[in-house]
């Protein structure tokens, strides 16, 4: 245990650039966290939709009308199909609609052609547009199926429809509903940025190891008679030190401000702990196996942001090519967000142990070749070559 206290002191002590590092990242997240929040939040009144109308119908015309009308949304019309896809990347508009041909016929027979639908990453709207959306095509089929077909009568019934005011106070529940969702938003967005600078975290650990390689330290622990496992479970704290402190101040705004993120905040952080487990063990892996700095930096920084963009950190798995979502199986960042989003989807309350142990048995690899990288060396009687 002494010889724990001491490398973990040791390790500390020589880590106080990185550790300062660690807070100042947790500052700079926890104000893109609020940022994240305030700008989704304050752009309920305004929402820009990108309309193609292939139906140019009575009731493709109505939808549109039913779009700005009721729901305050700009209508951005064009039968121009890259030019509103450009918009949507620049993020001048929400969504894209696509009325299709037959739009109108489909809704007639009972039999309504489906409205394709293009989002980017505005979770927050898209949960509001599509609710909307399902909302009106449920009452228009309603209406329709009423009429037996005939469209003379359709189109009475849906101006007289128009013309009914309700009587619920829908605007105050689409507030709350948009505020859920930017909450929602910037919570896997926080995460996302965790991830990322967890792994520059874990360069300053491996740049620990790699310092006790080439300084004699190695053999001042063999001499010492401290184990391979001690050596490892002392910087393996070190390095969970570091990693964690990248998300306690967020954390910490989560759980004082009552955020609805669909998530328990134990869940929460039972899933950071274990991803930042996962990060250390491999830094450690990296950190002492890696024959020069060069090499340990760039497998790093390529290996953990590769991890990130494939595995959902950076955007939604589902917007990836079939063949990295096939890779991303293998991600911890992956499984990260399986086990969040499960939850938020309402999967069931233990939705989250199959992720929480996937990541934590690809953690024990890590730290299983770090030990035997470690315990190797010393039977050999030599230092780890640096």
């Amino acid at each position: 245990m002494n010889n724990i206290l001491t490398i973990f002191r040791n390790g500390l002590r020589n880590s106080k650039g990185v550790l300062m590092m660690s807070l100042a990242l947790s500052v700079v997240i926890t104000a893109m966290f609020v940022l994240i929040i305030g700008v989704a939040e304050s752009s309920v009144d305004d929402i820009n939709i990108g309309v193609i109308d292939g139906d140019s119908s009575f009731v493709s015309d109505d939808f549109e009308a039913y779009l700005s009308e009721d729901i305050g949304a700009k209508v951005v019309r064009s039968d121009d199909i890259e030019y509103l896809n450009t918009e949507l990347l620049e993020k001048n508009i929400s969504a894209v609609i696509e009325i299709p041909k037959g739009f109108e016929e489909g809704v007639l027979s009972g039999s309504p052609v489906p409205l394709e639908l293009t989002f980017l990453d505005d979770y927050a709207n898209e949960a509001f547009v599509r609710s909307y959306i399902d909302s009106y095509s449920e009452s228009v089929l309603t209406l329709a199926l009423a009429t037996g077909g005939d469209r003379a009568k359709l189109e009475t019934l849906v101006s007289e429809a128009a013309s009914v005011v309700p009587d619920i106070e829908t605007v105050t529940k689409d507030a709350g509903q948009l505020r859920r969702e930017a909450e929602r938003s910037g919570m896997d967005t926080m995460l996302g940025f965790f991830m990322m600078f967890a792994f520059i975290i874990a360069i300053g650990l491996a740049n620990a190891l790699y310092f006790d390689r080439t300084n004699g330290t190695f053999r001042r622990i063999k001499s010492a008679n401290a184990t391979a496992v001690q050596y490892t479970v002392a910087m393996s704290l070190v390095g969970l030190v570091m990693a964690l402190l990248t998300v306690i101040l967020p954390l910490a705004y989560l759980g004082v401000r009552g955020i609805d993120t669909g998530v328990p905040l134990l869940v929460i952080v039972l899933m950071v702990v274990s991803y930042a487990v996962f990060v250390v063990g491999f830094g450690m892996l990296v950190g002492l196996t890696m024959p020069s700095f060069n090499s340990m930096l760039f497998c790093l920084i390529a290996v953990g942001q590769v991890m990130a963009m494939i595995g959902g950190a950076y955007f939604p798995i589902e917007y990836s090519p079939e063949i990295f979502q096939k890779i991303a199986l293998i991600t911890p960042q992956y499984w990260f967000f399986e086990a969040i989003h499960s939850y938020q989807d309402g999967a069931g309350n233990f939705s989250f142990f199959l992720p929480l142990g996937i990541i934590s048995l690809m953690s024990l690899l890590c730290f299983v070749l770090t030990a035997v990288r470690f315990a190797s060396s010393r039977s050999a009687g030599r230092p780890l070559a640096a």
